[in-house]
C-alpha cells in the first residue's frame, strides 16, 4: 500500500499540487505546519490514508492504488474546482 507520508515525500507532482491548494505553493508554510502539528495523516479502516489539509478543513484520501481523491464536501465547490484543476480526483 502507498502510505500518505510516501505520497507527500516521494510524489513530487502530487506534493506540488497539494502545496498549491493548501499552502499557496509554499514549502516553508508546510514545513512550519508539520513541525508544529504533525503531518495530519491517518490510516483509514478501509485501507488507504486520510490527509487533513491545513486547518483541518480539506480532506485528501490516498487510496491503496495510489490515486489521491479530494473531498468536495469538506472544501466546497470552489476548492473542489481548484483541486480538479490540479489533478486530484474529486469524491
Amino acid at each position: 500500500m502507498r502510505e500518505a507520508g510516501s505520497f507527500l515525500r516521494h510524489d513530487e507532482e502530487g506534493f506540488k499540487a497539494f502545496l498549491a491548494l493548501e499552502f499557496g505553493g509554499s514549502v516553508e508554510k508546510y514545513r512550519r505546519m508539520t513541525e508544529n502539528w504533525g503531518d495530519y495523516t491517518w490510516e483509514t479502516p478501509a485501507g488507504g490514508w486520510l490527509i487533513y489539509g491545513f486547518g483541518g478543513y480539506h480532506r485528501f484520501y490516498v487510496r491503496e492504488d495510489g490515486i489521491v481523491d479530494y473531498s468536495r464536501s469538506h472544501g466546497g465547490a470552489e476548492a473542489a474546482e481548484q483541486a480538479a484543476a490540479l489533478g486530484f480526483r474529486i469524491c
